[in-house]
């Protein structure tokens, strides 16, 4: 018969041995013709080629499901990384107050409202109570969140220092690369210490709402030096929205917009201090319904190449001019009473130029 030999298909081949051998089987296999045994050789090789094909698909469908596992792999890899990179950070912002990336942030948690109480306040209810509570809560407050005040008197006890060109602004209360809004309500006042002069709100590199205060009382301790200190809201570089808001009895200015300011104000009352309103570099102001009254020096004063648009507002017995520009500044009025201001309603310096609808007398000539 033959001695078995199995090939890659499984099919048995038989060597062909003795007729003593093969009785000394008993029989076991059957021993075949030479036509049977090429026959069966055929048959063999065809199942071995079907056996290697089938092999050769298996083999590639093992190599396609690494590489397929392998691209899904880097994919999710891929994707966890673009996504840690795109994702913003909470709290993360840019200098110069970024507002997208600002309100990315604030969406990523809840807004929250902080209630801030004066010393004399007995409600149970405040998150910050006293005279320091109001920069307390704004160095807590994250973005989108509303620092809301409670009716009452809130005095310095302590300053912050803020680093501008070559000065430092002095303020109770700094805004700084934030996008939050600080709201009173009614019978709200900020009143400066007469033993520690400072500013009364600094915002810089942020985006805010400002509403309900009165701002009074804030002196400057040197009348000209490298200290800001005196004036009322003084906004560096950012945005801001404010509204019915008075302040009053200031040594230096009551208003400021520097840098890359922009400023949308309403109802604001500035009296009996010294600049009304001081815009200097690009700072830009929309200002309606406005009162700028009594105060030592000029009521709206627009430099380098600052621009306001006035509306609806009353310019009026100020002891220098209502309206100045100086440099390349521009500033626009309309329905705007601008009268009995000592020195003149309107003065508009080198290239500047002052326009007003309908128009006011120009001041005299030096």
């Amino acid at each position: 018969m033959g001695r078995a030999m199995t090939d890659r298909s499984g099919c048995h081949l038989h060597e062909p041995v003795s007729r003593s051998e093969q009785h000394q089987r008993h029989g076991a296999n059957v021993v075949r013709s030479p036509r049977q045994r090429s026959g069966l050789q055929a048959v063999c090789t065809l199942m071995a080629a079907i056996a290697a094909t089938l092999a050769a698909a298996a083999s590639i469908a093992t190599a396609s499901a690494a590489v397929v596992g392998t691209a899904a792999a880097s994919i999710t890899t891929a994707g966890t990384a673009v996504a840690s990179t795109v994702a913003p950070k909470a709290g993360a912002v840019g200098g110069g107050g970024s507002s997208a990336a600002k309100g990315s942030a604030a969406r990523q948690r809840e807004a929250r409202t902080w209630t801030v109480c004066p010393a004399s306040a007995t409600a149970s209810d405040c998150d910050f109570k006293g005279d320091q509570s109001i920069p307390d809560a704004v160095a807590r407050a994250n973005n989108g969140d509303t620092i809301q005040l409670r009716a009452g008197r809130y005095t310095p006890r302590a300053y912050l220092d803020v680093p501008f060109r070559d000065l430092v602004v002095r303020a109770f209360v700094v805004i700084d690369d934030k996008d939050i809004s600080l709201v009173g309500e009614r019978g709200v006042v900020i009143a400066g210490n007469d033993k520690m002069p400072m500013s009364a709100i600094v915002v810089r590199n942020a985006d805010v709402n400002i509403g309900h205060l009165e701002i009074t009382g804030f002196n400057y301790e040197i009348e000209e030096d490298k200290i800001y200190d005196g004036h009322g809201i003084f906004v560096i570089d950012s945005k801001a929205r404010i509204d019915d808001v008075t302040i009053s009895k200031f040594q230096k200015m009551g208003l400021s917009g520097r840098g890359d300011t922009q400023l949308d104000v309403s109802n604001l009352r500035v009296l009996d201090g010294h600049v009304g309103v001081w815009l200097h570099e690009t700072a830009y102001l929309r200002l309606r319904n406005a009162l700028v009254r009594g105060n030592d020096s000029s009521a709206i004063t627009a430099y380098d190449s600052s621009v306001a648009h006035i509306s609806g507002s009353t310019v009026e017995g100020n002891a220098r001019y209502g309206l100045y520009a100086n440099q390349q500044a521009a500033v626009f009025a309309s329905n705007t009473k601008v009268a009995g201001n000592k020195l003149g309603d309107v003065n508009a310096l080198a290239e500047s130029h002052i326009r007003q609808d309908p128009p006011v007398a120009a001041a005299p000539a030096n």
